[in-house]
């Protein structure tokens, strides 16, 4: 009687390394095997190569008719590959034949090529476990309102959960902000003569002005306490954390911003006169350090150059 993978009493222990007991069965040949070192042996590479490529393009022919989708499907791909070649390097680097990025160019608009360069590496296991884990948070996630974190937790796996949870607590989440670079650090040169163009110039000289109005200045009509520097830098010192807290993103979420913003500056919660810079900001240091939702790793070391940005933002704001 011929023997057929799967039906004969020899086939119960792995038909590839004849080593393990037998688990699992490949769903194109029918050979069983017992692990996923098996199943992505040389031995096996034909067919488990064409299965995961057969996965990708069934994937990318779903989202012909989305070709947003597509796109960032192929940019998924991209990234998971040049991830994994960069992981061969490390582990390989005394291997004169290791893998290379120049090896399989990723700059092709060919998909085709792109598909056939992403399935070589399909072999590995975690690699084929990473693309679907995306896919399928993706589809998850399709109708999640992103705006409501309730509705967007609920949508996450217990696992994800638990790794979402100990990137914050372990700081690694920070690494994954986009950077900002705060506003007041960024100066412009102003440029004081100009060229005008002849039409401009035209219009100009054809303008009516009125009579201007002899306003005399402030300073005139009342004087200033001179504490006033002091409150500002206050106010300001507060803002440009609350600034950094939200990585510049404040005004979606102006009201939370804004009650912030409150617990921390003292000028403006309570009227607090101060009488120099050094008070002005301390209290705002204070009172970070005395709440511990609005504080991180990443914004703590901002505090020691804070007066810096402070005192280049005040002898700026007359230039």
């Amino acid at each position: 009687m011929t023997e057929t993978p799967g039906t004969s009493l020899t086939t119960t222990i792995c038909e590839l390394c004849s080593k393990h007991k037998r688990l699992y069965t490949c769903p194109r040949c029918g050979i069983g095997y017992c692990g996923t070192e098996c199943y992505k042996s040389d031995t096996h590479t034909d067919c488990s190569e064409s299965f995961y490529r057969q996965c990708i393009e069934d994937e990318l022919k779903s989202q012909e008719n989305d070709p947003v989708a597509r796109q960032k499907m192929m940019e998924i791909l991209k990234r998971v590959h040049e991830a994994d070649m960069e992981n061969d390097i490390l582990e390989n680097n005394s291997d004169e034949e290791s893998i290379s990025g120049e090896d399989y160019p990723l700059d092709s608009d060919d998909e085709q090529e792109v598909i056939k360069i992403v399935s070589y590496n399909l072999m590995n296991a975690h690699f084929y476990k990473y693309i679907f884990q995306l896919l399928d948070l993706k589809t998850r996630l399709q109708n999640v309102n992103l705006e409501d974190p309730n509705e967007l937790w609920s949508a996450l796996s217990e696992a994800e959960r638990q790794e979402f949870e100990a990137l914050i607590k372990n700081g690694e989440a920070e690494k994954l902000l986009p950077k900002w670079v705060p506003w007041w650090t960024c100066r412009v040169e102003k440029i004081l003569i100009q060229p005008i163009e002849e039409d401009i110039q035209d219009a100009y000289n054809d303008l009516k002005y009125p009579d201007l109005i002899d306003v005399p200045l402030f300073n005139e009509l009342q004087k200033a306490s001179p504490f006033v520097p002091f409150n500002v830098t206050n106010v300001i010192y507060a803002y440009a954390y609350v600034a950094l807290y939200y990585i510049g993103d404040y005004l979606n979420c102006a009201e939370e911003a804004a009650h912030v913003f409150l617990i921390i500056c003292e000028n403006m919660r309570n009227n607090e006169i101060f009488k120099d810079m050094d008070s002005a900001i301390e209290s705002v240091v204070d009172n970070i350090k005395n709440v511990s939702s609005i504080i991180s790793k990443k914004n703590l070391k901002y505090l020691n150059t804070f007066s810096d940005f402070v005192r280049f933002f005040l002898s700026n704001t007359s230039k």
